[in-house]
């Protein structure tokens, strides 16, 4: 375990030392994000002079940044320090993937991607949820996004935040728990409307519960949504599901067209995990 750690799932903080998250001034905390983005990979000085000051920085920018870079090391922790590292135009942060909540949280979702493949939804579920964790707001990066770079990556992991919350009201559906996915699907089709995928997932689960008439409802408002929108119709694979509501088809079948597999229920296995 690291002394030093960082949070970029929603504001930009530090933790060092089992100290309790500190943010630092903001021009810092745009270098700091701009280090950890590159992932241990050089990062020119040029490059970060334009993302902190645009087109026309300061004459003093340079210096300002091998000032920043400096308190950027003042805060890890001693045995951490050598993490950063100065080259001679530009500087390195290895920080190990452990300390980087971003970076535990997709390892997660890889995590939960293996689990579902070998037919798991038990396990991915409860990956999903801790990974879903380490969330701190509603946006990566969420005070320096005026950083285009840093924008960018926050619009990336947002997006695999979305998807890893359909992956887990999946899950929940998958091993019998679709009133626990309920929450989570209605979240998404409001932040996110335009998806089909989730007012697909999202009939699947109140059929599942036996509510076909509000299912039906969310289609009617899935369709109205879109051609308000975007002036379009749905798919024929979300027509096709609707159908099969309105015909009365069994779970499995519907899980199948929206392509899911029901996990069978065995004795060494919990029917709800919390």
């Amino acid at each position: 375990m690291t002394a030093t750690g960082f949070g970029l799932l929603g504001a930009t903080v530090v933790y060092a030392a089992g100290s309790p998250a500190r943010q630092l001034p903001r021009k810092t905390t745009q270098l700091l994000a701009m280090l950890l983005v590159g992932r241990g990979e050089f990062v020119a000085t040029d490059r970060i002079v334009g993302a902190l000051w645009g087109e026309e920085p300061p004459s003093s920018a340079r210096t300002m940044v091998r000032e920043h870079v400096q308190r950027v090391r003042s805060v890890l922790g001693p045995a951490d320090r050598e993490w950063l590292s100065t080259g001679r135009n530009g500087y390195v942060l290895s920080a190990p993937p452990e300390a980087v909540d971003a970076r535990r949280f997709e390892s997660g979702l890889e995590a939960a991607a293996a689990q579902r493949a070998v037919a798991d939804p038990w396990a991915a579920a409860a990956t999903l949820r801790e990974a879903l964790a380490l969330w701190r707001g509603t946006s990566a990066f969420a005070d320096v996004l005026d950083v285009p770079a840093l924008r960018v990556e926050a619009t990336r992991l947002d997006e695999r935040r979305q998807s890893a919350q359909l992956a887990l009201a999946e899950c929940l559906i998958e091993r019998g728990t679709a009133d626990a996915a309920l929450p989570v699907l209605r979240a998404l089709v409001e932040a996110h409307p335009d998806r089909e995928r989730h007012w697909a997932v999202l009939m699947l689960a109140e059929s599942a519960l036996g509510c076909r008439p509000e299912a039906s409802a969310s289609y009617r408002r899935a369709r109205r949504s879109f051609r308000d929108r975007h002036g379009m119709d749905l798919s024929a694979d979300v027509d096709a599901l609707h159908s099969a509501v309105l015909a009365g088809r069994s779970t499995a079948e519907l899980a199948r067209l929206a392509g899911l597999r029901l996990a069978a229920e065995s004795a060494d296995r919990p029917a709800v995990l919390s």
